[in-house]
């Protein structure tokens, strides 16, 4: 369609009149209707002046609001909001022979607003067919003023079902795997529960089993076949096995089998979209068995396409599930922060990006509703995943920062992780939850194990930065590194690390260890680079100074073996690698001890003895003789008191040690009197 601007100009252009005084009056009007066209885009699309170069100070302030995004939860009428948008417009183009002049607006007085004043403009909007919809609404049939003009949304493709698939998704049935017996089904679904269903939620655990109970009821059904819902059970009963210990079964059934199965059958995309919520949650499944198998490049996948799918549905806005009944509302709200935790975590495991921001979501967090989980659990950790994804955003960044602009964001990511800290309970034995004592128990362990390992995730490219200035001989002393920001972060991260492994320890004395859990792993593997890390700084520093962290790389390097003893070979392959980096850096670290360490007194952890380095427990001569024979696994029928200690969190009630400048150290202070 041609703007009735062109054809109004083109008009004159064909019809102008002879010279006079009349004419230049005419002249005069185009020229000025003009301005006016011209003026009227640049209020649109913004200033068309060419913009002066912006000074290095203003790019620096840039740079400093870019680096520290704040978790936004405004509305789109927000000021603030839509003075961000519009900065954010393409610009026309600026090749002008001579600027324009400018036509002067009086700025907007809000005492004049217009009585309906609330600008609706949701995301959805951006979609012409839902903005032509709500035209046509406008200029419809007019509703009554009692009646409410937000409709849920509602996807163009929803209406379109009556479409013929020309070849309908359904399982293959002549390669249809050996499934267990109900009762041993029904175990490994509540196996899979007890690590994955408190602080997560993947599917709505009540509904699941009735329609398993269903499912063995009517094996010999041939229409069952056409079920995407039984491809979900497969996977759910192969998850199952993973935790169990036992992925590869025996001639009976084997999980390994039935998640290739599954694999082999999983539908397209737009059958999965059709599905709904089912087909979130297969993909959402198929992302926690990829990443239990270390498969985590494939997990991200997956769990990156639920996430799509779910955007697709709107389930991150209000509007997506305002039309479902409250126990679906419920289950979905729980799904969606399942699915954002999830990706999240396996983001920063890959170093990729998330998928979505925290301001496009509006869906409030999960709460307690009858029939589901205890809310307490799974709210804590959604407010770990959301500091993750302002980790991987203000730290992680493709542009180098300096100390003096990174350890400032640090400090307040840490400080953020310990007022999520205070939602955890300390004690590992008091069933604060309500879910049974050993529930409680892994609920807790898997809380901490996240919150600590966010705290690693936040602070360790510190602790590096050190390493490598000590390696390079460019670094500080041992005085100069206790007292400064950077020392006592990177003694944070090293505690931190610590009480990992007292969480790690504590779950495999009560056999409660996932052997194939990726999180479970990943904790004592983080764990054991943060003391060879440590031992690389405690090499320039006095005794009195030295990290020196207990349990540390030995006991990282036990747990890592007991995983591999039960057959992780992927912890088998990682050990490995710990240890051959550790030999190489124990040979650095001793050189870097001889030149600027001199200890008085006795040999102990961390000096020279006998040619040999000693640094956090770990003796690289000895690693030959380490763990010939498997380690001996917790009993639930014996444990000792240690078992039932609290998981000893008071390095959260002591943070204050990180923003706070450090106090002068008297003499004879210990760095365990400062930290305890």
């Amino acid at each position: 369609m041609t703007p009735v601007a062109d054809d109004s100009t083109a008009s004159m252009a064909r019809k102008r009149p002879a010279p006079s005084d009349g004419g230049k009056d005419a002249r005069k009007a185009s020229l000025a209707y003009v301005d006016i066209v011209f003026s009227t885009i640049s209020f649109c699309f913004g200033d068309l002046q060419p913009q002066p170069p912006v000074s290095a100070t203003q790019n620096g302030q840039r740079r400093d609001s870019n680096s520290n995004p704040q978790t936004s939860h405004s509305s789109p009428q927000d000021p603030l909001h839509v003075r961000s948008r519009s900065s954010s417009f393409i610009r026309p183009s600026t090749s002008f022979s001579a600027p324009l002049a400018q036509h002067k607006y009086p700025p907007y007085d809000g005492t004049q607003a217009s009585p309906a004043a609330t600008i609706l403009a949701g995301s959805s909007l951006s979609s012409s067919h839902t903005f032509g919809s709500r035209v046509q609404d406008l200029l419809g049939s007019s509703r009554p003023e009692s009646e409410p003009t937000s409709k849920p949304w509602i996807s163009p493709e929803a209406n379109l079902r009556h479409e013929v698939i020309s070849h309908p998704w359904r399982l293959s049935s002549s390669d249809f795997p050996k499934l267990p017996p109900r009762d041993e089904a029904q175990r490994l679904l509540d196996t899979a529960l007890f690590y994955i269903g408190q602080s997560q939620h993947h599917i709505d655990a009540r509904e699941f089993s009735d329609k398993m109970w269903a499912f063995y009821q009517n094996r010999d059904d041939p229409a069952q076949m056409e079920s995407l819902w039984v491809l979900e059970m497969i996977l759910m009963i192969a998850i199952g096995t993973l935790f169990d210990a036992n992925p590869e079964g025996n001639d009976d059934f084997s999980g390994v089998r039935l998640f290739e199965y599954a694999h082999r059958n999983v539908p397209t995309l737009s059958d999965l979209r059709f599905n709904g919520k089912l087909g979130i949650e297969i993909f959402a499944l198929f992302a926690i068995y990829l990443g239990n198998m270390n498969r985590k490049e494939e997990a991200y996948l997956y769990i990156s396409t639920a996430m799509r799918l779910a955007i697709s549905q709107k389930y991150h806005r209000v509007c997506g599930t305002r039309h479902l009944m409250q126990s679906e509302r419920v289950h979905m709200n729980r799904l969606w922060w399942t699915i954002y935790m999830q990706e999240r975590r396996l983001a920063a495991a890959t170093g990729n990006p998330p998928s979505i921001g925290d301001e496009a979501i509006n869906i409030p967090l999960p709460t307690d509703s009858p029939g589901f989980p205890p809310v307490g659990p799974m709210c804590t950790n959604i407010r770990i995943a959301r500091v993750t994804g302002r980790i991987l955003a203000v730290l992680y960044n493709p542009e180098d920062e300096s100390e003096s602009t990174f350890i400032p964001h640090v400090q307040d990511i840490v400080k953020s992780l310990y007022q999520i800290s205070q939602e955890i309970p300390s004690d590992a034995v008091t069933d604060v939850y309500n879910l049974g004592r050993d529930q409680s128990l892994r609920t807790t362990a898997s809380l901490h194990l996240m919150l600590f390992q966010a705290t690693i995730l936040t602070i360790r490219p510190l602790m590096l930065h050190a390493a490598k200035l000590i390696l390079s001989g460019n670094g500080l002393t041992g005085e100069q590194l206790h007292g400064s920001p950077l020392g006592r972060l990177s003694r944070t991260c090293a505690e931190a690390a610590r009480r990992q492994l007292k969480v790690v320890a504590t779950l495999r004395k009560r056999n409660m260890i996932a052997i194939f859990g990726f999180y479970d792993f990943e904790a004592s593997f983080s764990a054991a680079f943060i003391m060879i890390l440590a031992a690389i700084l405690d090499s320039v520093c006095e005794e009195s100074m030295k990290i020196n962290p207990k349990p540390g790389l030995t006991q990282a390097m036990e747990e890592i073996q007991h995983l591999a003893d039960h057959g992780n070979t992927y912890a088998r392959e990682r050990l490995q690698e710990v240890k051959r980096l550790w030999k190489v850096m124990a040979q650095k670290i001793e050189s870097l001890q001889v030149v600027n360490v001199s200890p008085q007194g006795p040999p102990g952890e961390g000096q020279t003895t006998n040619g040999v380095t000693q640094t956090n427990g770990a003796t690289p001569s000895g690693f030959g003789d380490l763990h010939r024979g498997e380690l001996i696994p917790g009993d639930q029928s014996q444990t000792s008191p240690e078992d039932f200690m609290p998981l000893d969190t008071d390095l959260w009630d002591n943070f204050s040690n990180l923003w706070v400048p450090m106090p002068e150290v008297v003499e004879g202070g210990s760095q365990q009197e400062m930290m305890m």
